[in-house]
C-alpha cells in the first residue's frame, strides 16, 4: 500500500519510499477518504475511482498560485 488512513489513531501514513510528488498525491487520496468518512459518505469513500479523481483535482488546486490584488 502507498498510503493508509488509521481512523483509530487519527493518522495518515504515506510510504516514505515514494518520491515527493507521489507522496503528495497519496496524501490527498487519503485526505479525501477522511473527509468523506467524516461527512458520513462511507459508500462514496469506497469508490476508489471517485476518490482518485477528487484527490487529483485537490492536488492540482493546492498548486495554484494566489495573486493578491491591491484595492484602491
Amino acid at each position: 500500500a502507498m498510503g493508509r488512513w488509521h481512523e483509530m489513531d487519527s493518522k495518515i501514513i504515506v510510504n516514505s519510499k515514494l518520491n515527493k510528488s507521489l507522496k503528495k498525491a497519496v496524501l490527498w487520496h487519503e485526505v479525501v477518504h477522511v473527509v468523506l468518512e467524516g461527512i458520513g459518505e462511507s459508500e462514496l469513500s469506497k469508490n476508489e475511482d471517485f476518490v482518485d479523481k477528487l484527490a487529483k483535482t485537490l492536488n492540482q488546486c493546492a498548486k495554484l498560485k494566489i495573486k493578491k490584488v491591491k484595492r484602491k
